[in-house]
């Protein structure tokens, strides 16, 4: 009578995680099954077919404890077989017993050992719980709100498998980044986080990770934010989930650090006006005068811009200015961060770009590179500038040259003051002398 255990069907190494398989044999009798427990590659000696020793490598206090669980189990389920197999000779002669009895009676004991610790350890991994999460909010978030939770899950996967890394990002640092991999997790290169070990190492880890990347705290912030979301959501949904006791230290920052993002000034928009040179970056120029005289989001002008000029919500409108009712045109514009629509008054600078040379849409990507090339060339000097820089410099200017909040907030489209300051940055403001909105 002999119990053997392998990784998987065919102890294969090529596969990250399978099931611990079973094998009973004595003369020509042989019994083969799965346990159904799942292990990591790397937790398996293929050489002794067990468990490798539970004190060794980098793993959770959690992790741990399971994996002491699993060695017990098993240990307990091969000492069962071999005394119920020594009480089953003394009763019948094993070489009459049929393979088909043989084969239930293996299983009897299979399960009687390892239905327990199936309900012990479900999939609480953070990916799987992430993709719960989404799965069940999509239909009720903004297009907007679930593009960044499905984002967010893709740097997840990054974070935890290189090879995903490689295959879905083109972040030109492979080397940096597998150096990293091999010095946190070993040569297997990834790693699979129950949330039960969402503590400050990990923290600590997915911040170190995320400078490589070249993320800025307000990203990571956004998803250590979402993961704590989720993580709570199932911890109060799911009887007996548990999450570890450090997902409520202040270490882990779900709040984003203010940043003090660069702007351009109303002087420095006048030069952009003036600008001559590239028919790329003349092109670009409009694209970042159309976002900044209409507080648009990059998004919301990719999505405007797509469309033949005849399908743009233009209109025109009568409205009360130097007390007297004036035509003016109007855009109304779709919001993606919340599915609702702005009407805001077009400006002569936009009105005049949108009927001489309709500007040709570009990637965000090209985009930025665009911009930073564009302000380099037209001598205005800045660091901090992204596609956001026109949304956020049209709301300061505006601001600080006394324009009332309502009106602002038109154009922004935030629903409260407060949530309209983060985007400014407050200097002297003249209430006697404002910029025209139009």
């Amino acid at each position: 009578m002999k119990v053997v255990f392998t990784f998987g069907a065919k102890n294969s190494k090529k596969t990250q995680i399978q099931n611990i398989n079973i094998r009973v044999y004595h003369s020509s009798l042989d019994f083969r099954g799965t346990t159904n427990i799942q292990i990591n590659k790397d937790e398996w000696d293929f050489k002794n077919n067990k468990i490798i020793d539970v004190t060794k490598g980098k793993r959770s206090h959690e992790r741990t404890s399971y994996l002491l669980n699993v060695k017990n189990k098993l240990e307990r389920i091969a000492s069962s077989f071999e005394i119920r197999f020594l009480n089953f000779v003394v009763e019948y002669d094993i070489k009459t017993l049929p393979t088909r009895e043989w084969s239930l009676w293996c299983r009897s004991i299979l399960g009687e050992h390892t239905k327990s610790i199936q309900s012990e350890s479900p999939d609480n991994s953070i990916l799987t719980k992430f993709k719960q999460y989404i799965e069940q909010h999509k239909y009720s978030w903004a297009s907007n709100t679930l593009k960044g939770y499905n984002s967010n899950l893709k740097v997840l996967n990054a974070f935890m498998d290189f090879d995903y890394l490689v295959e879905h990002f083109d972040v030109g640092q492979e080397e940096a980044l597998k150096l990293w991999y091999k010095r946190e997790y070993g040569p297997k290169l990834s790693k699979d986080y129950l949330c039960t070990e969402l503590d400050l190492n990990f923290y600590h880890l997915f911040e170190e990770w995320c400078k490589l990347r070249g993320f800025k705290d307000n990203y990571r912030g956004s998803v250590i934010q979402k993961i704590k979301a989720v993580i709570k959501y199932f911890a109060t949904s799911d009887e007996g989930f548990k999450f570890h006791p450090n997902i409520n230290h202040p270490a882990f920052k779900t709040v984003k650090k203010e940043v003090d993002h660069e702007i351009l000034t109303p002087n420095e928009i006048e030069m952009l006006k003036d600008f001559k040179g590239a028919d790329y970056l003349e092109n670009t120029r409009d694209l970042m005068l159309i976002q900044y005289y209409t507080a648009m989001r990059f998004s919301e002008l990719k999505s405007e811009l797509s469309k033949d000029l005849s399908q743009l919500k233009l209109f025109l409108r009568t409205v009360i200015k130097d007390n007297e009712p004036t035509e003016v045109l109007h855009w109304e514009i779709k919001q993606q961060k919340t599915d609702k629509f702005k009407t805001i008054p077009v400006h002569s600078v936009v009105e005049n770009i949108l009927s001489t040379k309709y500007p040709r849409i570009i990637s965000s990507q090209r985009y930025n590179s665009f911009i930073k090339e564009l302000l380099s060339v037209s001598g205005i000097l800045k660091k901090d500038i992204s596609s956001h820089t026109m949304r956020r410099s049209f709301c300061t200017n505006m601001y600080n040259g006394g324009q009332n909040i309502l009106d602002i907030l038109q154009y922004s489209g935030h629903h409260t003051e407060d949530e309209l300051r983060k985007y400014i940055q407050v200097k002297n403001v003249n209430r006697d002398n404002s910029i025209p909105l139009i």
